[in-house]
């Protein structure tokens, strides 16, 4: 917090003198009286270097960079392989395929891909009507990884298929389990 009290008080200096303002008469102002200005500190988008991960022929790179947290160890990442398509609105459907891990060579960084031929598998209960609609049809199968800022999140699916991602939290609370 005090980094960001004086970081706030550095701003406020440049800014009074790049816009003509006298700063000696704000010489009795202590960092902790600076109202922070909450665009001052939006959470930076980090940028990575993707060149480093591979190219694989016919399929598209998807990338997810997520920011910094306070304490990320409580977070996870779950994503997985969405594709539209026309489907009953009555059935549950699944994009068939599976996830497999790799590492870049020389640096070790994980990425993803989506080995899927984007068979779609469905319930087969009998519909009422025959309506159909265009759907985002997920994948059977998601990954959960640790929340990690510090890299990209690189998943390679086919042509047509897209990644969609939950961040989810844990609740620090620790609860009791019922004997019996």
């Amino acid at each position: 917090m005090k980094f960001r009290i004086v970081i706030a008080f550095i701003y406020l200096i440049l800014s009074m003198a790049l816009n003509g303002q006298n700063i000696s008469d704000k010489k009795d102002l202590k960092p902790e009286q600076i109202e922070l200005d909450s665009t001052l500190f939006a959470p930076i988008q980090t940028v990575h270097d993707l060149t480093i991960y591979p190219n694989i022929p016919n399929m598209v790179k998807n990338v997810i960079n997520i920011q910094p947290m306070a304490n990320e160890s409580l977070y996870r990442i779950e994503f997985y392989a969405v594709k539209s398509t026309e489907v009953d609105d009555c059935n549950k459907h699944y994009l068939l395929g599976d996830f497999e891990v790799k590492n870049v060579e020389g640096y070790g960084y994980p990425y993803y891909i989506f080995n899927s031929n984007q068979q779609i598998i469905s319930t087969k209960m009998g519909c009422g009507n025959d309506v159909k609609k265009i759907k985002n049809v997920p994948s059977g199968k998601t990954e959960t990884i640790r929340y990690l800022s510090l890299l990209p999140i690189v998943i390679y699916t086919p042509q047509m298929i897209d990644v969609k991602y939950k961040i989810w939290k844990q609740d620090p609370k620790e609860l009791d389990a019922r004997s019996y």
